[in-house]
Parts: C-alpha cells; sequence; structure tokens
C-alpha cells in the first residue's frame, strides 16, 4: 500500500464514491430546475473527471486559460467556442513564430 508520503506531487486524490455522489446531486439539482451542466474544467483540471462531470465526453464545459484550453482540446473537449479559442490561439502562435524568425533574419 502506498503512503501520503510516497506519493509523487502533484497528485490527485479523490473519494470516487463521494465524487460521484456530489456529480449525481448536482445533477439531479439542475435538472429540478431545468439548467443544462456547463462545468468550469479549472476546479478538475483532470481530463478523465472532466468527462464524467460533462454531459457528453465533449462538453459543453468552461476552462479559464489557454493553456485548459489547449489540454482540454487535446483530450478531445471539443465544444465550439472552445475549439474556436484553440484555433486563434494556435494561429495566433504560428504568426508569432513567423514574425520572430522573419525579424531575426533582418
Amino acid at each position: 500500500m502506498t503512503t501520503l508520503a510516497a506519493l509523487t506531487t502533484p497528485c490527485l486524490l479523490l473519494e470516487d464514491e463521494k465524487l460521484q455522489a456530489n456529480m449525481d446531486r448536482l445533477a439531479r439539482r439542475l435538472h429540478e430546475r431545468g439548467v443544462s451542466l456547463r462545468p468550469h474544467l479549472k476546479t478538475c483540471k483532470n481530463i478523465e473527471i472532466a468527462r464524467r462531470c460533462m454531459e457528453s465526453p465533449s462538453g459543453p464545459a468552461t476552462v479559464s486559460t489557454l493553456a485548459e484550453a489547449e489540454y482540454f482540446a487535446a483530450g478531445d473537449v471539443r465544444t465550439t467556442p472552445l475549439r474556436q479559442v484553440v484555433t486563434a490561439v494556435s494561429d495566433g502562435a504560428l504568426a508569432a513564430e513567423a514574425a520572430a524568425s522573419f525579424l531575426s533574419s533582418c
């Protein structure tokens, strides 16, 4: 058995039954109120947990940063706004790299 002191950090430790009970309670309360869930993935920062709390494996979901958008998009969380953000970031990074390359050659 692994002890807490032996764990490599950072790491995620969860009590699966409590996690599932909390997600089920949230889903039930939202359903009773006619509200759809769009979880904020900055809380879990984990693709497996994100998939469990989203309505479908691809979303919808909310993120805070471009790094989170890239991480979750790489895990196939592909809601349209997220895809647009990741595409814009990718295009912007390529343009910045091309500009830096051009300027260094001058």
